[in-house]
């Protein structure tokens, strides 16, 4: 693995069709590899790279999968798990990607949740857990 910084993102993104024929919206960054240089002297031209940007990073986030959320007013809400019993939380959501979110108020580091909630599902409710 190696380590670099984003120098540059390029404005606007473009439309690219995958080799299954999937329509994907591209964009090119550039990116310094910071790693020493007997880590990457070996590789070559035209070298397909898999990246992962951190764009944010704080310490000790409570975080939740985004298919235990869903829309409670202005809010989001889940449901936890309290001794067998489904119990409604409000929680706020400081951010989110396409797995999971960072609850910032309203739920506990290690409490579980119930993800893809059924929508009849209410405070209360008596749950099993598989």
């Amino acid at each position: 693995m190696l380590t670099g910084q984003v120098r540059l993102i390029e404005p606007a993104a473009f439309t690219k069709v995958s080799a299954l024929g999937v329509e994907e919206q591209r964009v090119n960054a550039i990116i310094d590899i910071t790693s020493p240089p007997e880590k990457w002297l070996a590789l070559g031209d035209g070298f397909k790279v898999d990246v992962r940007v951190l764009v944010q990073v704080v310490e000790n986030a409570v975080m939740t999968p985004v298919s235990a959320l869903f829309p409670v007013g202005a809010r989001s809400g889940l449901f936890v798990l309290d001794n067998g019993h489904a119990r409604l939380r409000e929680i706020e959501v400081a951010a989110r990607n396409g797995a999971l979110a960072w609850v910032k108020t309203g739920l506990a580091k290690d409490t579980q949740v119930i993800v893809y909630p059924d929508t009849k599902l209410k405070d209360g409710d008596r749950v099993k857990t598989r």
